[in-house]
């Protein structure tokens, strides 16, 4: 950005460009000899904010003229991230049908129902703690909104969403991902400035949520049940 006069704005993590929204709605309707109706709805609506700088770099001891203090005089830090990001993701998808009985007229089929409401959050965070560590972090969360059996737009099927939304919803997948990078300056050293060095470290870890039926059953004496817990796994 640039101000009147021409000098140049630093980006703040509140300029309403770091935003963007976007929402898609469809619906389809069809009918014919077989079919009543059939009506499905999808809606996705989307949320993203990024934020982006180039923090000033920190250098306390560059005054040091000694060669041999070469490590110490290239000793730097940046004093905050570089960037951050975050996504949320919202998509539901709603249908009925009803069929018609072509055997015998006066016996009316059910209507069938099909609900699915999902929401996604994501985060990204770059970090340089210095021009030679470098740390990325990622995570997601994939999350339920429960509804009820029935209509989408009964009162108890509103209601449970409204629950479903104040907690941003049930839990179902967990990953996130670090990542850091090192390039070890021993070739600040005297008589090492030939060699290079680096490190790198990454990990991850995944938690993914049992089954709502396994979650509610009930172990006995003969049945040991099926809510054996959650499945969490990490690699580094």
């Amino acid at each position: 950005k640039e101000r009147k006069g021409g000098n140049s704005r630093a980006p703040q993590f509140y300029d309403i460009e770091n935003f963007n929204a976007s929402y898609s709605y469809s619906q389809t309707y069809r009918r014919n000899i077989n079919t009543v109706f059939d009506t499905r709805t999808d809606q996705r609506a989307a949320l993203n904010y990024t934020f982006q700088i180039r923090p000033k770099n920190i250098t306390p001891f560059k005054g040091i003229k000694s060669k041999y203090l070469t490590i110490i005089k290239d000793f730097n830090f940046y004093y905050a991230p570089s960037r951050f990001t975050f996504n949320t993701d919202l998509m539901r998808s709603n249908a009925q049908a009803q069929q018609r009985n072509t055997d015998n007229p006066q016996i009316i089929l059910p209507t069938t129902f099909f609900k699915s409401f999902t929401m996604g959050r994501q985060y990204d965070l770059a970090y340089d703690l210095s021009k030679s560590i470098k740390i990325d972090f990622n995570a997601k969360m994939d999350t339920r909104i429960d509804e009820v059996y029935g209509p989408a737009d009964s009162q108890e099927n509103r209601d449970t969403i409204r629950y479903g939304l104040r907690n941003l919803g049930r839990p179902t997948r967990y990953h996130q991902t670090l990542n850091a990078n090192w390039q070890i300056p021993i070739n600040k050293l005297p008589f090492l400035d030939f060699v290079t060095s680096s490190l790198r470290y990454s990990a991850d870890y995944d938690w993914l949520s049992n089954s709502t039926i396994a979650l509610t059953s009930v172990a006995t004496p003969d049945d040991p049940g099926l809510n054996f817990g959650n499945t969490i796994q990490n690699a580094n």
